[in-house]
């Protein structure tokens, strides 16, 4: 296939899609509105063929790319052509079962290795819903003791209808993470925004003593997954984020049996709140290097 790259555009969704469906590819790290949304931030640019897809992340190497999607045949001669160059190869988000193609396909020549905060945490729609049971206590004291102190409702973002609300929600809350490559996520939320009805989004503003103040969003990975990607507050209040991605949880059509909480990022306070959640399963991810 063709190695040349250029910009992610919408236009690419339809192909991107129909690819990650072929192939079985339900993370988040390769759905097009994630691609989309941080194309700027995270450095990415597409190498789009008819039988794979491959993105460049220009922020981990001038030869790192996301492992490509796609048929095995068109996987292993972009691989193949990559391990030409000069410079050495970087394949970030690498599944298990991307692994066993490395080790089969190209024997000796990777250094393969887990990286957690990549890993992505995926969790059951309706044990979320109802939180029952000890394992989700924390949660459920957390929700109740924001009910209790302050008068809480939240509405549906639709367009036309509270997107401008929740933009500026989240701009007041823009700020550098604290992962290796320090992201900021100001220009991601505002892509997102934009973009409303071709990411498909769903979200939720919560308003806190008449207030808004929190914002919840996501948007499906597939048929049956929902991808719980943004989550932002205009100031710290105790439970609030617990209450706000509850009630998006709570929304969505019921044909979302999974959610995807994607990374931690490495970032112990994120991961502390993700495995609170208590995920049924996770996505690992693993970097190769040849």
């Amino acid at each position: 296939m063709n190695t040349e790259t250029r910009e992610i555009s919408l236009r690419d969704r339809d192909k991107i899609e129909e690819l990650r469906r072929t192939c079985g590819h339900v993370s988040a790290s390769h759905a097009f509105a994630s691609l989309y949304i941080w194309r700027v931030d995270m450095g990415l640019s597409i190498c789009l063929g008819e039988d794979a897809f491959v993105v460049k992340y220009r922020l981990r190497g001038d030869n790192s790319w996301f492992f490509p999607c796609g048929k095995p045949e068109a996987v292993r001669e972009f691989i193949s052509a990559m391990l030409e160059r000069s410079e050495p190869l970087r394949l970030s988000y690498v599944r298990d079962e991307d692994a066993d193609f490395l080790r089969r396909e190209f024997p000796g020549r990777f250094q393969i290795a887990e990286v957690p905060g990549d890993s992505e945490y995926i969790y059951d729609r309706a044990g979320q819903v109802s939180l029952d049971g000890g394992r989700f206590v924390r949660l459920r004291n957390d929700i109740h003791r924001i009910e209790r102190g302050h008068e809480l409702c939240w509405e549906p973002v639709g367009p036309g209808h509270g997107v401008e609300t929740a933009r500026a929600v989240c701009r007041s809350w823009a700020h550098p993470t604290a992962s290796p490559e320090g992201l900021r996520d100001a220009r991601a939320c505002d892509c997102l925004f934009d973009n409303w009805q071709e990411l498909e989004a769903r979200g939720v503003i919560v308003y806190v003593d008449g207030e808004p103040m929190s914002v919840t969003a996501g948007y499906p990975l597939s048929e049956e997954i929902f991808d719980l990607s943004l989550s932002k507050q205009s100031r710290r209040l105790s439970g609030l984020s617990v209450y706000s991605r509850h009630a998006l949880i709570r929304s969505l059509p019921e044909e979302y049996q999974l959610l995807n909480g994607e990374e931690d990022l490495g970032i112990a306070g994120l991961r502390q709140m993700k495995e609170l959640m208590r995920p049924v399963s996770m996505i690992k991810m693993y970097e190769g290097r040849a």
